[in-house]
């Protein structure tokens, strides 16, 4: 009966110990807990003012699903109300490139950056950001200018995305 007890005593002051251990490396240690389930990025405003590429210059929302489904609605070129969706498009990522799609978000700090970049000119258009994470939680960032470093690098990653999925005409 000592022995049990005396093995017992020696388990729960081992597990005190590694608990205490834990507790003390975890005060060093930051962990991301940020959980990215949707990212929208949209181009609007005048493509005539933009000096971007031509593939650029549409006027699209690309939705990226946690799971890998896509969504791009190409949208109508004049910058009246009447804008409306032209042609829609689904296609697939895996889920290592929304991974790193989301780790770029995390190395940019998106939930820092503030909400709105704008330029001192009017119809320039811009390109909107909006990332839910975290089950309800929703960050929208607008930015008129583009020439915030993160965002810019993050743009060019979705850009480059958008020319490598297969498109499938969305019915």
């Amino acid at each position: 009966m000592k022995k049990k007890l005396f093995l017992i005593l020696f388990l729960i002051i081992c597990n005190l110990s590694k608990a205490n251990q834990n507790y003390i490396n975890s005060k060093y240690i930051l962990k991301d807990t940020t959980v990215i389930h949707q990212i929208i990025f949209s181009r609007s405003g005048n493509p005539g003012w933009d000096v971007q590429e031509e593939l650029e210059k549409n006027l699209y929302t690309i939705i990226i699903q946690e799971n890998g489904m896509v969504l791009l609605n190409v949208m109508g070129k004049n910058s009246s109300p009447f804008d409306h969706i032209i042609v829609s498009y689904n296609g697939k990522i895996s889920k290592r490139k929304f991974k790193k799609l989301s780790s770029k978000l995390k190395e940019i700090n998106f939930t820092k950056i503030n909400n709105e970049y704008l330029t001192n000119w009017e119809d320039v258009g811009g390109d909107t950001y909006e990332i839910t994470y975290n089950q309800n939680n929703q960050k929208k960032i607008l930015d008129e200018n583009f020439e915030i470093d993160g965002l810019r690098e993050f743009k060019e990653m979705l850009i480059k995305l958008k020319k490598e999925i297969k498109w499938v005409p969305n019915t």
